[in-house]
Protein backbone atom coordinates (compact mmCIF):
# COMPACT_ATOMS: atom_id res chain seq x y z
CA UNK A 1 0.00 0.00 0.00
CA UNK A 2 2.87 2.42 0.80
CA UNK A 3 4.36 1.70 -2.61
CA UNK A 4 1.08 2.62 -4.30
CA UNK A 5 0.91 5.97 -2.47
CA UNK A 6 4.57 6.60 -3.30
CA UNK A 7 3.87 6.03 -6.99
CA UNK A 8 0.81 8.30 -6.84
CA UNK A 9 2.84 11.02 -5.07
CA UNK A 10 5.61 10.72 -7.67
CA UNK A 11 3.13 11.01 -10.55
CA UNK A 12 1.49 14.01 -8.87
CA UNK A 13 4.90 15.72 -8.52
CA UNK A 14 5.64 15.09 -12.20
CA UNK A 15 2.31 16.62 -13.19
CA UNK A 16 2.94 19.69 -11.02
CA UNK A 17 6.46 20.13 -12.46
CA UNK A 18 5.13 19.80 -16.01
CA UNK A 19 2.41 22.37 -15.31
CA UNK A 20 4.91 24.83 -13.81
CA UNK A 21 7.30 24.34 -16.72
CA UNK A 22 4.50 24.90 -19.22
CA UNK A 23 3.38 28.03 -17.36
CA UNK A 24 6.88 29.52 -17.32
CA UNK A 25 7.46 28.70 -21.00
CA UNK A 26 4.11 30.19 -21.99
CA UNK A 27 4.81 33.34 -19.97
CA UNK A 28 8.21 33.73 -21.67
CA UNK A 29 6.61 33.07 -25.08
CA UNK A 30 4.07 35.86 -24.47
CA UNK A 31 6.80 38.29 -23.35
CA UNK A 32 8.88 37.54 -26.44
CA UNK A 33 5.84 37.81 -28.74
CA UNK A 34 4.97 41.23 -27.32
CA UNK A 35 8.59 42.28 -27.84
CA UNK A 36 9.21 40.88 -31.36
CA UNK A 37 5.73 40.10 -32.79
CA UNK A 38 7.21 37.26 -34.90
CA UNK A 39 6.16 33.69 -34.08
CA UNK A 40 9.01 32.06 -36.03
CA UNK A 41 11.63 34.23 -34.30
CA UNK A 42 10.13 33.56 -30.87
CA UNK A 43 10.27 29.78 -31.46
CA UNK A 44 13.97 30.06 -32.40
CA UNK A 45 14.66 32.05 -29.25
CA UNK A 46 12.80 29.53 -27.08
CA UNK A 47 14.90 26.74 -28.63
CA UNK A 48 18.00 28.77 -27.63
CA UNK A 49 19.26 28.91 -31.20
CA UNK A 50 22.16 31.00 -32.50
CA UNK A 51 22.29 32.04 -36.16
CA UNK A 52 24.16 34.43 -38.41
CA UNK A 53 22.47 37.81 -38.58
CA UNK A 54 20.90 37.42 -35.13
CA UNK A 55 20.97 40.71 -33.22
CA UNK A 56 22.75 41.02 -29.89
CA UNK A 57 19.42 41.57 -28.14
CA UNK A 58 18.01 38.37 -29.69
CA UNK A 59 21.17 36.49 -28.68
CA UNK A 60 20.75 37.64 -25.07
CA UNK A 61 17.07 36.64 -25.11
CA UNK A 62 18.00 33.22 -26.50
CA UNK A 63 20.96 32.21 -24.35
CA UNK A 64 21.38 34.84 -21.65
CA UNK A 65 24.26 37.05 -20.54
CA UNK A 66 27.82 36.03 -21.45
CA UNK A 67 30.37 35.20 -18.79
CA UNK A 68 32.84 37.65 -20.33
CA UNK A 69 33.33 40.14 -23.15
CA UNK A 70 36.74 39.30 -24.65
CA UNK A 71 36.79 42.13 -27.18
CA UNK A 72 34.75 45.25 -27.77
CA UNK A 73 36.25 47.80 -30.14
CA UNK A 74 32.95 49.46 -31.01
CA UNK A 75 32.43 47.50 -34.23
CA UNK A 76 33.42 43.94 -33.28
CA UNK A 77 32.45 42.27 -30.02
CA UNK A 78 33.50 38.78 -28.87
CA UNK A 79 31.38 37.30 -26.08
CA UNK A 80 32.42 34.20 -24.14
CA UNK A 81 29.82 31.87 -22.66
CA UNK A 82 30.58 29.35 -19.94
CA UNK A 83 27.88 26.84 -18.93
CA UNK A 84 28.18 27.22 -15.16
CA UNK A 85 27.99 31.04 -15.20
CA UNK A 86 25.79 32.03 -18.14
CA UNK A 87 22.13 32.73 -17.51
CA UNK A 88 19.93 29.96 -18.86
CA UNK A 89 22.80 27.86 -20.17
CA UNK A 90 23.40 24.69 -18.19
CA UNK A 91 25.16 21.38 -18.69
CA UNK A 92 21.96 19.86 -20.10
CA UNK A 93 21.29 22.69 -22.55
CA UNK A 94 22.00 22.90 -26.25
CA UNK A 95 25.29 24.69 -25.49
CA UNK A 96 27.02 22.61 -22.78
CA UNK A 97 30.64 23.66 -23.45
CA UNK A 98 32.41 26.98 -23.32
CA UNK A 99 32.06 28.89 -26.58
CA UNK A 100 32.52 32.33 -28.12
CA UNK A 101 30.12 34.39 -30.19
CA UNK A 102 31.46 37.11 -32.50
CA UNK A 103 29.26 40.09 -33.33
CA UNK A 104 29.96 42.78 -35.91
CA UNK A 105 27.84 45.93 -35.92
CA UNK A 106 25.49 44.29 -33.38
CA UNK A 107 24.84 41.11 -35.40
CA UNK A 108 26.15 37.56 -34.96
CA UNK A 109 28.71 36.66 -37.62
CA UNK A 110 30.41 33.60 -36.07
CA UNK A 111 30.49 31.31 -33.03
CA UNK A 112 32.71 28.45 -31.96
CA UNK A 113 33.07 25.90 -29.19
CA UNK A 114 36.08 24.83 -27.20
CA UNK A 115 36.10 21.10 -26.67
Amino acid sequence: MKFFFGVIAFIFCLIVLYALSSYVTEKLRKQLMSKYNDKELVEKLLMRMIWQGQTEEQLLDAIGQPADCLQDDGQTKVLQYEPARSGRISSVSLHPQRFKVTLENGKVVDWDRKQ
